[in-house]
C-alpha cells in the first residue's frame, strides 16, 4: 500500500513539476517501486533495514498488547437513577490505558457524565478522561483513557488499582451529583508493591499533607519553567491547594498551581511559571522562588495554611 500512495505522489509531483525530466521521473517511479528497507537515503540500505526493523519492534513495544492484570464486572456508581459499570480494563495498541464502562441514565432526561478525580496505584492523575451525553433512558459503552505519557510520568507499568469519583450535570450542565470516591481493584493488587518516591527537599510536613520539591524543568508541553513537587494527603478527606504571594528571584509571579486530592492518596504536580511573564521581568533561569501553599477541604474551610517557603535551585 505504501509503495502504490508513494507512486501516486510521484505522479503528482511530475505533472506539477515543469522542469522534471522523463530520465529523473523514471528514478522516481523505480525507486517508488523498491520495498521500504531498499531504499536507502544515505547510501547504506543494510543500515536502513536495521532502523526499519527497530521501528517495527519500538511499535510492538509501544502497544502493551498483553495486559498482566484485569478487572471483575464492578458496579462503580448506582445512585439517584444513574449507574456505571466497569466492564474491561487493558492497554490499546498505543499504550493507553482504556477502562471500558457501561453508563445507564434511567432518569427522564439528558445527562452529561465526566471524570470528577481519579487515582492510579495511589497516584493522582489529572489526565484521566471520560465525557459522555445519555439520552433519557438510554445507555452508552464509553471509556475512561490514561495517556501511555501520564502513566509513563508516574512510572506505572501495572494497574493495582484506580480511585476515582464521578460528576453528572444536566443538559444545562447544572449539577446532578457528584459520587463518592469508588475504589476498583485489579487482579494485580494483591501483589503489587506500592512504592512513591519522596527524594528531594521536604519544604512543608504538617496536617497529615507532605510536600518535596523535586527539582525544577523545562515543560515543553506547555512553554513552561516547572517546578515538580511530590505531595502526600494522609487525611481522611479531600484537600485543594494553590500557591500565594509567589515570587521569582525577587520578582512577584502568578504561577499555575491548582490541585486536587482524594484522601490518603500522592501526586507528582507541577508549580508552572510562563515563559514570557519570566521573561517580561528579565528573568531567564530560575535561581530562587518564595511561596506559600493555602489549603482546604471541600467545604472550603482551611485546612493549613503553609506559611513562607523559600526553594533555591
Amino acid at each position: 500500500m505504501k509503495r502504490v500512495l508513494t507512486l501516486f505522489l510521484v505522479l503528482a509531483m511530475a505533472f506539477s513539476a515543469t522542469a522534471c525530466s522523463f530520465s529523473d521521473l523514471q528514478k522516481e517511479l523505480e525507486n517508488a517501486m523498491k520495498e521500504p528497507e531498499q531504499v536507502s537515503t544515505d547510501g547504506d540500505s543494510e543500515d536502513n533495514t536495521k532502523d526499519y526493523a527497530e521501528e517495527q519492534e519500538t511499535e510492538k513495544d509501544n502497544s502493551n498488547a498483553s495486559s498482566d492484570f484485569s478487572i471483575d464486572e464492578t458496579v462503580l456508581l448506582d445512585q439517584d437513577n444513574v449507574k456505571i459499570t466497569a466492564k474491561s480494563l487493558a492497554y490499546d495498541y498505543y499504550g493507553d490505558l482504556i477502562l471500558d464502562v457501561l453508563i445507564e441514565n434511567n432518569t427522564d432526561q439528558t445527562l452529561n457524565f465526566s471524570i470528577d478525580q481519579f487515582a492510579i496505584n495511589g497516584y493522582m492523575t489529572e489526565y484521566a478522561f471520560l465525557y459522555a451525553t445519555v439520552s433519557a433512558g438510554k445507555k452508552s459503552n464509553e471509556t475512561i483513557d490514561i495517556p501511555k505519557d501520564e502513566l509513563d510520568f508516574l512510572d506505572i507499568k501495572t494497574a493495582a488499582d484506580m480511585t476515582m469519583t464521578f460528576s453528572v450535570s444536566t443538559e444545562e450542565y447544572d449539577k446532578y451529583l457528584r459520587s463518592a470516591p469508588v475504589q476498583l481493584k485489579t487482579s494485580a493488587a494483591e501483589t503489587y508493591d506500592y512504592k512513591y518516591d519522596d527524594s528531594g527537599e521536604v519544604i512543608y510536613d504538617g496536617s497529615n499533607i507532605k510536600i518535596v520539591a523535586k527539582g525544577l524543568f523545562e515543560n515543553a508541553k506547555y512553554d513552561t519553567q516547572s517546578i515538580l513537587l511530590y505531595i502526600e494527603n494522609n487525611n481522611d478527606f479531600n484537600i485543594t491547594m494553590s500557591t500565594d504571594n509567589v515570587s521569582v528571584n525577587g520578582f512577584m509571579i502568578d504561577p499555575f498551581f491548582y490541585y486536587d486530592m482524594l484522601p490518603n492518596s500522592h501526586a507528582l504536580a507541577t508549580v508552572d511559571f510562563d515563559k514570557e511573564e519570566l521573561a517580561s521581568n528579565d528573568i531567564s533561569a530560575i535561581k530562587d522562588v518564595t511561596l506559600s501553599f493555602h489549603i482546604i477541604d471541600d467545604d472550603w474551610d482551611t485546612v493549613t495554611e503553609s506559611g513562607e517557603i523559600n526553594i533555591t535551585f
